[in-house]
């Protein structure tokens, strides 16, 4: 029965049917739960909340003007666009990727630290439960131009001879639309909770949340689960969107497209955007029912509510737990990654422009140009980049056992300046360029040069287009006019990587500083509501251990070791450190050349 434990949890006795299933007899739960806006509950209730906007540091706002955005007005901040010397315009955001990032039709460059395909897909869940920012109302435009010269590719591409699912054209223009801004700010709007609080699964409003749960979830007798829908081989999966709930891949996210009931529905927009992105929103909904039903059985006198809130707070601290001691020191080294040292008020736990703006969106670098999908028999059957794009009746087909073991196996590209392909190419189907992308988002989000940026993370400026890796620091001297020019994404993404991390220095520590002062300003982060026996469950849990158990069979899958290293490698280096990878890989080198 749910009984009150020391001050400030509960505490749930439970006898249990199994003894397969943890033992949560000694389980103790937080007497307050996180509201589904993501806020605080103590002395800074907006703090990470929805509906704020991304903060910015003293690197500042690089805008033309001073305007600020106005819900009486379609104005907004007027985009930079010449260089420093106030003469010279700032280069084509699609001649830069032409220029630094451009990787072959069938070129791969593996991850020299054996790091799996979870990689990129953990970091894009993990993006997607902390922004969203909308399209301004009026869609206002600043495309990117292609033209002729600047561009081959785009203008002689004939889309049969890649295979592409729709009729392409070649376009003059990479459409963009601005950012929605927060009103009487220059500063992009956020319209989901900036805290680590499994948005993803649920998320961060009152009625998303009741859609997403099961019909028998609340009551006195509750399950406490969320609603599913079934593959064909009888797993659960997503929901499926059939009462039109703003979703993707509606143009403008909004609930008007006659696809929405034919797809998904996740706690986030963009649940189903590419497969393996699917895949993990599925994934922790069925981590979600495996805890409920463990909960739900342990005590016939808890309400479904009561079942539901204490299987949220498991699945929270689960993501944290990963994300903070499996994910972040392999992304951006351990060295950046200290120990949780408390909860700290005066942390801003929200969205940053520099990390969300530009750093952050350095995962793209990974991303492969396919995918295996292998069986339980062992038979593979690959898919494009460019094919699984918003293509939900793959999941039904196949279930997930076919993804979870092609993210598991296939080591990731290397991080550096380079695209594959189709992410630089054929974005969604459509030609479009995802590096190019990146470059115009931090314009318009008012991102200043990268050397600004260096010496507000307290680094110091470059002062030579040597100071990048080569080939990519004389790839951008022809682009740019100066050092002092050089952006922010084109620019940490051709640092030199330092050891232990997957980036430079500027990236790595902006990337850190964001999701620290997350973790430190979050009051209801797991290392600071939980104790005991839970809190010991939640630490000794890894990716792997919820891939095993929510594969579509029980036990038809086996994760050796950390499953963010590929199986080649994963058994020998479990875990990132400097003196690991230095011992296994020596040096990190670049070996790749711009044409």
């Amino acid at each position: 029965m749910l009984t009150k434990g020391k001050p400030g949890v509960l505490e749930v006795n439970v006898n249990l049917g199994t003894e397969q299933e943890p033992d949560v007899s000694s389980f103790t739960f937080p007497t307050t739960f996180r509201a589904i806006s993501g806020a605080n509950s103590g002395g800074q209730p907006l703090f990470g909340r929805a509906e704020q906007a991304i903060i910015h540091g003293s690197e500042g706002l690089n805008y033309a003007n001073d305007v600020v955005a106005s819900e009486e007005s379609d104005d907004l901040p007027e985009i930079v666009r010449w260089s420093t010397d106030g003469v010279t315009l700032k280069p084509n955001a699609r001649n830069v990727s032409n220029a630094v990032s451009a990787q072959g039709l069938d070129e791969s460059i593996p991850n020299p630290d054996g790091i799996s395909d979870w990689l990129w897909q953990w970091g894009q869940f993990m993006d997607h439960d902390l922004t969203e920012v909308p399209q301004h109302g009026n869609a206002s435009a600043f495309d990117i131009s292609v033209t002729t010269e600047s561009d081959p590719f785009f203008v002689q591409i004939e889309a049969e001879s890649i295979g592409t699912a729709n009729e392409l054209e070649a376009p003059g223009w990479i459409t963009l639309a601005r950012s929605e801004f927060e009103p009487g700010t220059q500063e992009p709007l956020n319209e989901i909770s900036g805290l680590v609080d499994a948005g993803t699964v649920y998320g961060n409003t009152e009625a998303r949340l009741a859609e997403l749960m099961a019909e028998d979830a609340l009551g006195d007798d509750g399950t406490g689960r969320l609603a599913t829908s079934e593959a064909a081989n009888g797993s659960p999966l997503l929901p499926l969107n059939s009462n039109g709930f703003c979703n993707g891949p509606s143009a403008d996210g909004g609930p008007d497209s006659d696809l929405l009931p034919f797809f998904f529905l996740g706690g986030d927009i963009r649940a189903q955007e590419q497969l393996n992105l699917a895949v993990i929103h599925t994934l922790w909904v069925r981590e979600h029912n495996y805890w409920a039903d463990i909960i739900r059985a342990s005590d016939d006198d808890l309400t479904g509510a009561e079942v539901f809130e204490m299987t949220r707070t498991i699945i929270q601290a689960e993501i944290q737990h990963i994300h903070y001691t499996e994910f972040l020191p392999i992304f951006v080294g351990a060295h950046n990654i200290p120990a949780y040292d408390g909860y700290n008020p005066e942390a801003r736990p929200d969205a940053d422009n520099v990390a969300t703006g530009c750093a952050y969106r350095g995962g793209h670098t990974f991303i492969s140009n396919s995918f295996p999908r292998t069986d339980d028999s062992g038979n593979d059957d690959p898919i494009m980049l460019r094919d699984g794009f918003f293509q939900p009746q793959e999941i039904f087909t196949h279930g997930l056992n076919p993804y979870l073991r092609g993210l598991s196996t296939q080591t990731c590209q290397a991080g550096d300046p380079l695209f594959v392909f189709d992410l630089r190419n054929l974005l969604l189907n459509g030609l479009d360029d995802l590096f190019a992308r990146n470059i115009e988002r931090g314009r318009d989000h008012g991102l200043p040069p990268l050397n600004v940026i260096r010496e507000s993370l307290g680094l110091a400026p470059h002062t030579s287009f040597d100071d990048f890796q080569e080939p990519f620091g004389a790839a951008l001297s022809r682009v740019y006019a100066s050092v002092d020019d050089v952006e922010c994404f084109s620019g940490m993404m051709s640092e030199v990587v330092e050891s232990g991390s997957q980036f430079g220095d500027s990236q790595g520590l902006a990337i850190a500083n964001q999701w620290l002062a997350i973790r430190d300003g979050d009051e209801f982060y797991y290392e600071n509501i939980l104790t005991g026996d839970l809190l010991a469950q939640i630490q000794g849990t890894t990716l792997a251990d919820v891939i095993e158990r929510n594969a579509d069979t029980p036990g038809s899958i086996t994760v050796p070791g950390s499953a963010f290293f590929a199986s080649d490698v994963r058994d020998t280096l479990p875990l990132m450190s400097e003196e690991a990878l230095l011992a296994k890989f020596g040096p990190r080198e670049v070996a790749v050349e711009i044409a």
